[in-house]
């Protein structure tokens, strides 16, 4: 491993502002030819012909995006992650607001919370006719939450319990 990505570690350590939180976008761009060789570190060779992405969290950005991902679902010329159709962006920023709570839960709360989320949606090949499928992951390990303020506080905790109706 040393030997494959040495030169890439080797690099990071000369760069701190990429092994802390990242808030500010712009620490990514001049760097942008790293974060391919570290990317290609999760995403191997073999994979060229797959789709695949990274984007910035809970947003429709992409930081890092295979050929086929940039042509058939970024918007020329952007890194903006674009939907065949509304319904399925709609979807998905559903799915993002629910996973955000929980990890927000998970980390304030101590509600146990799954530290991934998936999402399935279709969409059709212009070119075959034929409907794909595809699927997003969200990874939350990789995700830190921080209120933007003051924290309120907390209620106490609940317990719901469900007691059957007999008729």
């Amino acid at each position: 491993m040393q030997k494959l990505y040495g030169q890439v570690i080797k690099e990071l350590e000369t760069r701190p502002e990429l092994l802390t939180t990242i808030t500010d976008l712009s620490v990514l761009t001049p760097p942008a030819e790293l974060i391919q060789e570290l990317l290609s570190a999760v995403f191997l060779p073999i994979t060229a012909n797959y789709m695949y992405g990274v984007s910035l969290p809970f947003t429709f950005h992409s930081v890092y995006a295979s050929p086929r991902f940039k042509e058939e679902l970024l918007k020329p010329g952007t890194s903006e992650i674009q939907f065949p159709d509304a319904n399925s962006r709609q979807k998905l920023e559903t799915e993002m607001k629910h996973f955000a709570y929980g990890l927000i839960l998970k980390k304030y709360l101590g509600y146990n919370n799954p530290d991934s989320s998936r999402f399935i949606y279709s969409y059709p090949d212009n070119q075959s006719g034929l409907t794909h499928y595809m699927e997003m992951r969200m990874d939350g390990r990789f995700i830190d939450v921080h209120p933007a303020g003051e924290m309120p506080p907390l209620p106490p905790p609940v317990l719901l319990i469900s007691i059957p109706t007999v008729l």
